[in-house]
């Protein structure tokens, strides 16, 4: 039997619990595509996954990771409209940290487009696209909060807002991260980092804000929204420190974050959404819709994913800690070996 290389959760925890394993080829449902991984796109989600508290996270031992970009090696049912030797984007949701997946979930790639920028543009693209356009309903002028802002969503959160029209306000923490945020287009920086932060974030008024921490960052922000103004939440990293993974430190986050109540919603004119995109996978009109119209931002010339590092895949486990520990910019790449 045929072995594929796959990090494998072996336990819930820290980046210590991916462990390099040889797990038997994929076998493909009637459904299904095989596709062969060249880069893994590595999302906040994935340690998430590593750490338990993604939902709809299998027990372990499992296979994390999101997306990848790579090879069709078997096109699987006519429906999927793929063909073998095609290079596609796929997002399997859980199991892209492996050499082959077996996915329902892949779609081709521009012809110009080569994998490493597949890889960094699928899920960061759409998440922020979906936020700023579909649930933001943004129009030209208003003003746009970006939270973790020098990360892979945030940078292109970013680049959408300044090509609709937005004002942007990066949150981001350190001068780097800061640099990046200014260099995509940003129209003021806020550091975290810095003593009184909050205090400059309560000076300002906000039409729109994409906020994938939650905690203090959505105690401090929700009270700058202006009426008629979306509050998109899209993740919850606050609960996922630089150190190891603690309930306590994940409650005390949630315990942070407002919960406002309904009549307010209504008095203050205030509109509160949610999505995370992997639950919402089931809706593959939706997708491909969003997935077309970041591929064709980036043909434009309009969109550009900022890859900072390339992991080999040997090194996955540092690419993990490196994520935790807040030390990336833009999107991580994995490169298989």
């Amino acid at each position: 039997m045929a072995r594929v290389k796959a990090a494998v959760a072996t336990r819930y925890g820290g980046p210590g619990v991916l462990k390099v394993r040889q797990l038997p080829d994929p076998t493909p449902s009637p459904g299904q595509a095989l596709v062969r991984t060249r880069f893994i796109g590595l999302n906040f989600a994935d340690l998430m996954q590593r750490a338990g508290v993604y939902p709809r996270t299998p027990k372990a031992p499992f296979v994390p990771g999101l997306e990848l970009a790579g090879e069709v090696v078997l096109p699987g049912p006519p429906g999927l409209g793929l063909n073998a030797g095609d290079r596609v984007v796929a997002y399997p949701i859980f199991g892209s940290h492996q050499e082959l997946i077996a996915t329902d979930l892949a779609a081709k790639i521009p012809d110009a487009m080569d994998l490493q920028t597949a890889a960094a543009l699928g899920v960061c693209g759409m998440t922020a696209l979906y936020a700023i356009h579909h649930l933001g309903r943004s129009r030209p002028g208003e003003t746009l909060l970006v939270s973790a802002a020098a990360g892979g969503v945030g940078t292109l959160a970013l680049q959408i807002g300044r090509h609709s029209g937005l004002r942007t306000v990066a949150l981001a923490g350190g001068e780097a991260k800061g640099a990046l945020a200014r260099s995509l287009g940003a129209d003021e920086v806020v550091d975290y980092r810095r003593p009184g932060w909050k205090r400059r974030i309560a000076a300002m008024r906000f039409d729109l804000v994409l906020d994938s921490v939650g905690g203090p960052v959505m105690r401090a922000c929700w009270p700058r929204l202006a009426p008629l103004g979306r509050y998109i939440l899209f993740g919850f990293s606050g609960a996922v420190g630089p150190g190891a993974f603690s309930r306590l430190k994940g409650a005390w986050n949630y315990l942070r974050t407002p919960s406002p109540h309904p009549l307010h919603l209504v008095s203050a004119n205030r509109t509160l959404a949610g999505f995370n995109l992997s639950l919402i996978t089931d809706h593959r009109p939706l997708l491909t819709q969003m997935l077309g119209e970041v591929f064709d931002l980036w043909e434009k010339g309009d969109l550009r994913p900022m890859v900072t590092k390339i992991y080999p895949f040997g090194g996955i486990t540092r690419a993990h800690a490196d994520m935790q520990q807040r030390r990336t910019t833009g999107k991580v790449l994995i490169q298989m070996e």
